[in-house]
C-alpha cells in the first residue's frame, strides 16, 4: 500500500526546501511531523501539511492511522521560474528569478517494506564470501558519479542541464573542467539570458564534496551570477 499526496507550486526554490524534505525521509509520520513543528525554515509547515494530507488518505481510503506509516520517499522539484525586474542605474533594469518548486510525499506501511530489506540482506553475506561479487560495487559507485545532478549549480535549470548531458558534459567533474565561453555557446538556443561565469567553479565544489561552503556560497549568488 502506498499514498501520495502532491504539492503543484511551493514560493520556495527546490534546493532550500530539499534541506526540509531531506531531514525527514524515511521516519515515522508521527516523528516527522514532531520535527517538522519546531523547523524554523519556511517550508517546513508546509511539508507538514502535506505529510498530513497524505496521511488522510491513507485514512479515508486504507484505514490507516499515522502510527501505522512511514514516509518512504518524498521528492523536490523544481517548479516554474517567476521573472521580475528591478530598476537600476541609467535607465537599465536588472532581472529577479523568483524560484518555485514541487512536492511529492509517499506513505507507506513499514510491515510491507520488511521483506524487501530481508531478500537485500541475503546478497550482502554472499558478498563478503565471494571475491567475484567485489566488480559490481565498482560500477554501481561509477553510475552514482555519472548520475550527477547538474541543477544543483546555481542558475542551471532542467532545460540546461538536458543541454550540457548532450553536449558531453554529465557529471560535476565534467562541468568544472568546461570554460565559461564553451558553456554559453553550447546554451545559446536555450531561452533567458544565463551567466555561466560561476558554473565550474559551483561545479568543483560540488565534485570535491563541499556542500555546506557551496550553499553559503549560492545564497550570494543571482540566478549564478556574482
Amino acid at each position: 500500500m502506498k499514498v501520495k499526496a502532491h504539492l503543484k507550486i511551493l514560493r520556495t526554490s527546490a534546493r532550500k526546501t530539499r534541506l526540509v524534505a531531506d531531514t525527514v525521509r524515511g521516519l515515522p509520520v508521527t516523528k516527522a511531523l514532531g520535527m517538522l513543528e519546531y523547523d524554523l525554515r519556511s517550508s517546513a509547515p508546509v511539508i507538514s501539511k502535506l505529510i498530513k494530507s497524505a496521511s488522510a488518505n491513507a485514512a479515508h481510503n486504507e484505514n490507516y492511522t499515522m502510527d501505522d506509516l512511514i514516509i518512504t520517499d518524498i521528492q523536490v522539484g523544481e517548479g516554474p521560474t517567476l521573472k521580475r525586474f528591478r530598476p537600476r542605474a541609467y535607465g537599465r533594469a536588472f532581472k529577479i528569478l523568483k524560484r518555485t518548486s514541487r512536492i511529492t510525499v509517499v506513505l507507506s506501511d513499514p510491515g510491507e517494506l520488511a521483506p524487501k530489506n530481508s531478500k537485500k540482506s541475503k546478497p550482502a553475506k554472499v558478498q563478503s564470501e565471494d571475491k567475484k561479487t567485489a566488480t559490481p560495487a565498482k560500477k554501481v559507485a561509477s553510475k552514482k558519479i555519472d548520475a550527477d545532478d547538474l541543477t544543483k549549480v546555481e542558475g542551471i535549470g532542467p532545460k540546461i542541464a538536458e543541454t550540457l548531458t548532450s553536449g558531453g558534459i554529465k557529471t560535476f567533474e565534467d562541468l568544472s573542467n568546461a570554460k565559461p565561453a564553451d558553456i554559453a555557446k553550447m546554451i545559446a538556443d536555450v531561452r533567458g539570458s544565463h551567466v555561466p561565469d560561476t558554473w565550474p567553479e559551483q561545479a568543483k565544489m560540488a565534485h570535491e564534496g563541499k556542500w555546506e561552503e557551496l550553499e553559503k556560497w549560492q545564497d550570494e549568488l543571482d540566478g549564478g551570477k556574482k
